[in-house]
């Protein structure tokens, strides 16, 4: 269930975040109400997913730190494994 065999760089994490447009993610997804995400969930993927990308770098940088928690780690490799399902990360 490992995410990364190589972290990504804190610089990696920034650029990623640099490159979204997060107020525009932001403003789609203050717009959209619970209930209509529960009749339709995929009709915000379009915001979670790139926004997703960037946070999942992030949490990578974060699972690699030595003195992190083992029971964190998996935490966070369980959630990673989970949202790669519904937002898939790019091949390189």
């Amino acid at each position: 269930m490992a995410t990364t065999a190589v972290a990504p760089s804190l610089d990696e994490v920034n650029a990623s975040f640099a490159a979204l447009d997060l107020n525009q993610h932001k403003n789609t997804l203050s717009a959209v109400s619970p209930s209509t995400v529960k009749a339709n969930p995929a009709s915000i993927l379009g915001s979670i997913c790139p926004v997703y990308q960037a946070v999942r770098k992030l949490l990578q940088l974060i699972e690699s730190i030595p003195f992190v928690p083992g029971a964190v780690k998996t935490g966070i490799q369980v959630f990673i494994s989970a949202m790669d399902l519904l937002c898939p990360p790019a091949k390189t």
